[in-house]
């Protein structure tokens, strides 16, 4: 699919999705304001109303995450891998939530810098390890592999059980942002559905025996495109 092509098709599948908290919104105020209502009849339309602004306004952002990657170039540098992986450690009860699933991060000892946007490769990546944990049975653990590809190194979050459902289209946006991100950095992106493995891989710095150990830090910044 051109470029152009994958643009119209996850606009699409944005407004599709925005429209759904939309419908139910309005059929809830509107039930809310029917006379007679008890007053736990209220309160649920109440609670179903506030679920579902909260559920628009993360679809908004997404959406507005979408044209962001779209509309402006990756600005590119070298990436401590092991940074980006701690950080992914320590975010893991925010990426978890309240579910009883685990997440665990394999990978080389050796880790060489990755050349892209740390931004949006942390963006991308939490993005597909909170759907991967949606989709995981109670008591299971999402896995994060490191893994190198010739030039390149490959991020692949996986669920090693089938989940037996279709992707929603909710998920199905936070994916088409993730692979906007990638892409928007010379990188790749491969899905499987089910069982749920995404492959994120970005190109691994190249590395210059004269470069310093300052600029191997992000501080020598260039656009990935």
């Amino acid at each position: 699919m051109s470029e152009l092509g994958r643009l119209y098709a996850n606009l699409s599948n944005g407004m599709h999705t925005m429209a759904q908290p939309l419908t139910v919104l309005r059929s809830a105020v509107a039930a809310c304001a029917m006379p007679g209502l008890t007053e736990e009849a209220r309160q649920f339309y109440l609670n179903v109303s506030s679920e579902q602004v909260e559920r628009a306004c993360a679809q908004f952002q997404s959406m507005q995450e979408l044209l962001i990657a779209i509309q402006n170039p990756a600005a590119c540098a070298p990436i401590d891998l092991s940074e980006l992986l701690a950080s992914l450690a320590e975010s893991q009860k925010e990426i978890c939530g309240e579910s009883d699933v685990g997440m665990e991060i394999v990978a080389s000892e050796t880790l060489r810098p990755i050349l892209g946007d740390k931004e949006r490769t942390l963006q991308s990546l939490v993005a597909v390890l909170r759907i991967a944990v949606s989709l995981s049975k109670s008591g299971g653990t999402v896995a994060l592999l490191v893994t190198f590809r010739m030039d390149a190194i490959a991020l692949i979050v996986q669920n090693k059980h089938t989940h037996g459902r279709n992707l929603s289209s909710s998920e199905r946006l936070s994916l088409s942002v993730a692979e906007t991100n990638i892409l928007s950095q010379g990188g790749s992106y491969e899905l499987t559905p089910d069982p749920f493995r995404v492959t994120l891989t970005l190109p691994i710095q190249d590395a210059d025996p004269a470069t310093d150990k300052d600029s191997l830090h992000g501080q020598s910044t260039v656009q990935c495109r």
